[in-house]
């Protein structure tokens, strides 16, 4: 008897309009301590699925089939029966932490609350329990943190939190709806790792729902694949990768970025020598509850960035959660305490008269890292996304600017009909998509894009990626990009900097760092990065870099990186090193005691070696 049996399951919802099928004639077999990769596109049907699954669909959902959890039927329980199977017997990581985390309690009580109802724990071995999961998923200085509340965790962080409350009853089917998403590459590959030995030590059957190929292929039994609510493919998952069937496989795999092939040359113009922002020594500080009479008052997230866009080119970031890559974002648009000097095309921001102001406001837009947390849920799409027009004065007739939206929500891949539609109704993907429109309504100069596309599917994220390019050559838009996805920030920059607790460690031309890389953490960063290819994948080891990541607010003297490097020395002990220029010509530096005196081999040759 399979553990978990599904037949026909239908999921469908009624609208003023009409009535939507989101998933039609689902079928699948999940065995203890197998996994299945459920792919598709954003709205394909893959997290209502799960939702039907679970009894957790909207109130105007209903769903008709079988699902039998080691042959008693569970599909449309009343939810008193329901409660005793979610946590306990199945649980889900969701896509996005912030829908799942209260913001009113602390996270140390929301996970107590966990143990004590489904596991009847006392607090004092509910919160040593909390405490070591925690440190299992290496959430920073875990034991002093369980009183923080969500809002002063990074989105990474949150995420891991969630993953850590899923697993504290030990499921017997654990549900990942993206739970990598939100996670850089090292924190990922751990994840991984993690999940991985959950099955082995409690036999534990997983559904992973992703949009990233490199992560299902390294950690997938089967494979599965959805498009307009209904399965076109299924398979062991490497006969699938090796030989797609199904058109919606082939063009999902065709989509995919990956560092294993040469870098292609940039479609987009070339970028000229105008700065259009410019930072210098820039500090962003958060305050901090103090622990005693002595304690700090607040904590340093960036630490003296020099950075700069020109007119045209792509600046990715990129860094493991927590390591300021948001707070530097957000200390370049002046929000929150921040300190050093800032220039928008030549011009000091701090002598900015207020119309200078407001014109930089609406050159310099920005699209948030969580869709949901940045769309007002009051508010119709079309009233989010005319927003800016209204603000800036850019369109005051009300048809022009419903025009406009439409032609927007079209470009980035939705249509008129979701006009009047609310955020909650649409999938991360969709959302982030809104947001994204939002932000290229005022035809902007610079875009600041904090993982813009990390919740898409990989058609949808070529398709943006793709306009983006095509807005850089038509306006020369000027783009930071912030991602954990190395294969991505290699496909859309120009220049690459990476951070590491709030300071640059390594700045180079996007091939001068792929192709060799002279910080350890640089090198770290690239041999977690997934290959969509299951024969690598599952050749590699998911294993985090040596050490623990030290607290952001209390980093180590000497070099910050010194406790995950195997060069450390006394000297990386006592003297923080600075960023200085490894060539000649000034194009590549890096912030490091001991950098790579060889080059390293290009990422290509080096993941495919991973194979042989």
């Amino acid at each position: 008897m399979s553990l978990l049996c599904v037949d026909d399951l239908k999921v469908s919802f009624t609208t003023p309009t009409a009535t939507v099928e989101a998933v039609r004639d689902l079928s699948f077999r999940l065995e203890r301590n197998e996994s299945l990769g459920i792919v598709g596109e954003s709205g394909s049907g893959k997290s209502q699925a799960m939702s039907a699954i679970l009894g957790l669909l909207a109130e105007n959902g209903s769903a008709s089939g079988s699902v039998r959890l080691e042959g008693e039927e569970i599909l449309n329980l009343p939810e008193t029966q329901m409660r005793q199977i979610r946590g306990r017997r199945i649980a889900v990581v969701f896509q996005d932490p912030m829908t799942s985390l209260n913001p009113y309690v602390t996270i140390g009580y929301q996970l107590r609350r966990v143990l004590v109802e489904q596991r009847g724990l006392d607090m004092k071995t509910a919160d040593a329990e909390i405490v070591r999961m925690l440190d299992a998923v290496r959430l920073p200085a875990a034991s002093s943190r369980l009183n923080s509340y969500p809002h002063e965790y990074s989105g990474g962080m949150r995420q891991r939190v969630m993953i850590a409350a899923a697993m504290l009853c030990r499921p017997d089917v654990l549900i990942a709806d993206e739970p990598t998403t939100a996670l850089d590459v090292t924190v990922q590959s751990g994840i991984l790792g993690l999940l991985l030995e959950l099955q082995e030590a409690f036999h534990t059957a997983m559904v992973l729902i992703s949009h990233d190929l490199g992560v299902v292929s390294g950690v997938c039994d089967q494979l599965l694949v959805l498009h307009q609510g209904e399965m076109v493919e299924q398979g062991a998952t490497a006969e699938v990768f090796a030989a797609p069937q199904a058109q919606t496989t082939q063009a999902l795999l065709a989509a995919v970025p990956r560092l294993d092939r040469p870098l292609k040359p940039r479609q987009s113009i070339a970028p000229t020598r105008t700065p259009l922002l410019e930072a210098y020594g820039i500090r962003v500080r958060y305050p901090l509850p103090r622990p005693g009479w002595f304690g700090p008052r607040q904590f340093t997230a960036v630490r003296d960035v020099d950075l700069s866009v020109m007119v045209g080119e792509t600046v990715g970031i990129v860094g493991e959660s927590g390591c300021g890559k948001s707070s530097l974002a957000r200390g370049l648009l002046e929000i929150g305490k921040q300190s050093g000097e800032l220039r928008y095309r030549g011009e000091p921001c701090h002598l900015m008269d207020r119309e200078s102001r407001m014109r930089m406001r609406r050159d310099v837009q920005f699209v948030f890292q969580n869709p949901l947390g940045s769309l007002n849920p009051r508010m119709t799409i079309l009233d989010i996304v005319s927003e800016p027009l209204l603000v800036h004065g850019l369109a005051p007739d009300a048809a022009e600017r419903r025009r406009r939206v439409v032609a927007m929500l079209e470009r980035v891949g939705l249509d008129a009909s979701m006009l009047l539609r609310y955020p909650h109704e649409f999938s991360g993907g969709q959302c982030q998509r809104i947001g994204i429109a939002r932000a290229l309504m005022t035809h902007p100069r610079l875009l600041i894009c904090d993982e813009a596309v990390s919740a898409l599917d990989v058609t949808v994220q070529a398709d943006i990626l793709f306009l983006l390019s095509e807005l850089q050559k038509e306006f020369g838009l000027g783009v930071l990009f912030i991602s954990h996805d190395l294969a991505v920030i290699r496909d859309v920059s120009d220049q690459v900097v990476v951070m590491y607790l709030g300071r640059i460690v390594e700045r180079a031309p996007v091939a001068s760092l792929y192709s060799e890389p002279q910080h350890p953490y640089t090198q770290a960063l690239l041999a977690a990065a997934p290959v969509p290819d299951p024969e690598v994948e599952r050749s590699r080891k998911h294993a985090a870099p040596a050490g623990d990541l030290p607290a952001p607010w209390n980093p180590l003297p000497g070099c910050p990186y010194r406790s995950r490097c195997t060069r450390a020395t006394e000297t990386c002990e006592i003297e923080r090193p600075e960023l200085k220029p490894r060539t000649e010509a000034h194009v590549h530096w890096v912030a490091c005691h001991h950098p790579s005196e060889a080059s390293s081999p290009p990422v290509a040759e080096a993941s495919v070696s991973h194979s042989s």
